[in-house]
């Protein structure tokens, strides 16, 4: 599938990626308000619409059977299913508790532990692969999360995660609710610069061999999304936090910038991948 989108000049790209890296946040509140958003409400929409990257991110791993998998800001747990399936053993790890949850509802046997990204509670190098389907790029303090994905990686072990460009639709959504909030040191889904090639590059390089970035999107089912309406966590999030802003409204008129030839909206994402040196 080819997005048709815009791509940014190579100078731009760098010059955000790099504007990123001076982003001042508030790590605590930040912390506060990514349980409060993913917690607000039903995430089986997002999930679902969100679940072609996780496929391409697992398959990126290649994994042959019995490989210990960690699934890392896990969510309801998708990543983990899908690395079970391909014969991985999976534990899934995420901030809330609420998230680890509805992971256990889908499969009551996992092995889910409630984890900070930047503080994992593992062994060094007791995982042969450590994946991340947009969830360790939400963590406040990007070098110490990405040392800590490598740390707990066997050397030669996969680790690769996905990203939201800035300049893709998930990108746009999210910078536009961010900057309305009035709160953006504190936003739950900050910009932190993974989704700019160069910025996660850089980030895997000194730990990673065979480091790959590749720009791949998917089509976004609106329908599949929309199916949690007033339920959806983010819908709930923004009744709460932000009462007049209509998310609809925001959301037409950023698709607009995102759609193929035959009408579609496309999703584009980073996949970032290396091998643990």
């Amino acid at each position: 599938m080819k997005s048709g989108l815009r791509r940014w000049p190579s100078d731009l790209w760098r010059s955000l990626g790099w504007a990123a890296k001076l982003v001042r946040v508030d790590p605590r509140a930040v912390k506060e308000s990514q349980l409060d958003l993913y917690e607000a409400g039903s995430y089986a929409g997002l999930s679902a619409t969100i679940a072609p990257a996780a496929a391409q991110l697992v398959a990126a791993a290649s994994l042959l059977g019995g490989e210990r998998v960690l699934d890392v800001g896990a969510g309801d747990g998708t990543v983990s299913i899908m690395a079970a399936h391909a014969g991985g053993v999976p534990v899934a790890c995420d901030l809330s508790a609420v998230q680890l949850m509805r992971a256990r509802d889908r499969v009551p046997d996992l092995r889910a532990v409630r984890a900070d990204a930047e503080h994992l509670p593992f062994a060094d190098a007791c995982f042969d692969a450590v994946l991340s389907s947009f969830g360790a790029v939400i963590a406040p303090d990007p070098d110490r999360t990405a040392a800590e994905l490598f740390r707990v990686c066997t050397p030669g072990g996969f680790v690769g995660l996905t990203a939201w460009p800035p300049d893709s639709f998930l990108g746009e959504m999210n910078a536009a609710v961010r900057a309305a909030s009035g709160f953006a040191d504190r936003f739950p889904d900050q910009e932190l610069g993974w989704g700019v090639p160069e910025v996660a590059a850089e980030r895997f390089d000194s730990r990673a061999l065979d480091v790959q970035v590749q720009r791949l999107c998917f089509a976004w089912d609106g329908v599949t999304h929309g199916g949690e309406r007033h339920r959806d966590y983010a819908a709930v999030y923004v009744a709460q936090h932000m009462p007049d802003l209509d998310l609809a409204d925001m959301r037409n008129e950023i698709i607009g910038r995102h759609l193929d030839a035959d009408g579609q909206v496309v999703a584009d994402y980073l996949l970032v991948t290396g091998r643990a040196r």
